[in-house]
């Protein structure tokens, strides 16, 4: 190769690292939810291993897990769940002792971008986020009440998320500690495993 085409070909990889060095200096440092680095995700397959023993044995494992497949999914339950778009589903959990004590859990996939544009949307819907204590990540609530014939309870909607990771998780006239942490808890252990 000849001294200039030398020089052009040192030219060009110095303006390609340097195009590289640019293209990473996004300003996305805003939203928790925006991914810093490449996560290996450990998604969960089974709803009986979900969080730690203890934390089970204080929330889910106190009602009935019921075991919903294929179509089944999509025609339990008539209540729309916030999820970002394009999102896969990942794991459904229904656990359900009657009346209104219960619990719905699903853990989806979707793009970081999808995931961080979701949890800006969810304020709109009355959801308060804000970076969680427990896990890295963004975690959104929505306090409530459900009501069935002549039954009412207390309700929470929890989403977290992180990473191109969605959890959602609702609950109605449960928790099972007295500190008002189980349902947190076991939502902080799952994300907890989900990135290790």
């Amino acid at each position: 190769m000849s001294r200039i085409g030398k020089k052009t070909a040192a030219a060009a990889a110095g303006i390609v690292m340097i195009a590289g060095l640019v293209a990473g200096c996004g300003d996305d440092a805003d939203s928790p939810a925006t991914p810093t680095a490449a996560a290996v995700l450990n998604l969960p397959t089974d709803c009986r291993t979900l969080g730690s023993a203890t934390t089970r044995a204080e929330t889910v494992d106190r009602v009935e897990l019921i075991d919903l497949r294929g179509d089944e999914w999509e025609d339990y339950g008539e209540h729309l769940r916030p999820a970002p778009e394009g999102a896969t589903l990942v794991l459904r959990c229904d656990w359900f002792a009657g009346d209104v004590t219960g619990m719905d859990l699903r853990i989806s996939t979707a793009t970081p971008d999808a995931v961080t544009a979701a949890v800006r949307g969810l304020s709109s819907q009355g959801y308060t986020c804000e970076p969680s204590r427990d896990f890295a990540g963004t975690l959104c609530e929505q306090p409530g009440e459900v009501s069935y014939e002549e039954y009412r309870a207390s309700a929470l909607e929890l989403v977290a998320a992180r990473d191109g990771v969605w959890v959602y998780m609702s609950t109605s006239n449960m928790d099972g500690r007295d500190d008002g942490r189980g349902i947190r808890a076991l939502l902080s252990e799952i994300v907890n495993d989900i990135f290790g």
